[in-house]
C-alpha cells in the first residue's frame, strides 16, 4: 500500500509509474479512497471493505476532502495510463468515477506522507523522495510499455549510479 508521488503534474505522475505499478496502483488507490467512507459514517458508500485503516496513506487520505479529491484525480490518471498501455479499461476506473465525495473535513490539502524507510528521504519534497525511492528500491521493476523512460531516471543513469542505502 502506497501512493507513488513521482511528479506534481498528476498525468506525468501516472506516466512515470512502472508497468507493474500502473496495474496495481489503480486498485490500491480505490481501496485507500474507499477506506475514508468508514470514518465519516458513510460505510454504505464504500466499494471495498475496510483494510489498512491505520496505514499512513489511508490516514492522510481522510484528513481532508482535498486530499481525497487529489488522490482520486491521481487514481483516474493511473487508470487512463493503464488504458494507454494495455488498450483496455481498468475495472477500478468505473469505481473511482462513481465514488461520491465523502464528508471529510474541508481543510486545505495536508502535507503528503512519504511512506518509505527514512534512508530514502533526501529532502522535505515528497516528489524528490519518491523519485529517490524509485531509483534505489524499485529499479528492478523498471519497464514502461509504450512510454519513454522518465527523464529523471535517464538523467540519473547518465550520472553516477545510485548507491544502495547502507
Amino acid at each position: 500500500m502506497n501512493i507513488f508521488y513521482l511528479d506534481e503534474d498528476l498525468t506525468l505522475c501516472a506516466q512515470h509509474h512502472t508497468d507493474r505499478h500502473v496495474v496495481k496502483m489503480c486498485t490500491e488507490t480505490a481501496q485507500i479512497l474507499s477506506s475514508a467512507y468508514y470514518f465519516t459514517g458513510q460505510s454504505g458508500l464504500a466499494p471495498y471493505k475496510l483494510s489498512h485503516q491505520n496505514h499512513p496513506c489511508c490516514v492522510w487520505c481522510r484528513e481532508s476532502v482535498h486530499n481525497w479529491l487529489w488522490l482520486r484525480q491521481l487514481g483516474l490518471a493511473l487508470c487512463a495510463e493503464y488504458t494507454y498501455r494495455y488498450a483496455r479499461r481498468h475495472k477500478c476506473e468505473d469505481i473511482m468515477e462513481n465514488m461520491i465525495t465523502p464528508a471529510l473535513p474541508d481543510v486545505p490539502k495536508t502535507p503528503f506522507q512519504c511512506v518509505m524507510d527514512v534512508q530514502y528521504r533526501i529532502s522535505g519534497d515528497p516528489v524528490e523522495n519518491y523519485r529517490n525511492y524509485y531509483l534505489l528500491a524499485k529499479s528492478h521493476l523498471f519497464c514502461w510499455k509504450g512510454r519513454d523512460v522518465p527523464e529523471w531516471i535517464r538523467a540519473q543513469s547518465e550520472a553516477e549510479p545510485p548507491q544502495p542505502p547502507e
